[in-house]
């Protein structure tokens, strides 16, 4: 087992909420499944970056201060 395949099994074990977003792609880059079982998600729900949003920022106005940023 090489170190990248250490560190994978790491992030999907730990107890930790974990997320990688890059924005300038339509789809969220990774989730772990803690995260989805912490929040109550399904992955079907966070399959784009537009649900990423609305379920992470709620609130409308803040957001759009947010993608804008």
């Amino acid at each position: 087992m090489n170190n990248l395949d250490l560190l994978l099994e790491f992030v999907e074990e730990i107890p930790v909420g974990i997320v990688r977003n890059n924005t300038a792609i339509p789809q969220p880059n990774y989730y772990n499944d803690y995260l989805l079982k912490m929040l109550g998600w399904s992955s079907d729900e966070l399959d784009t970056m537009q649900k990423w949003f609305v379920h992470v920022y709620p609130d409308e106005v803040y957001r759009q201060y947010v993608i804008e940023l």
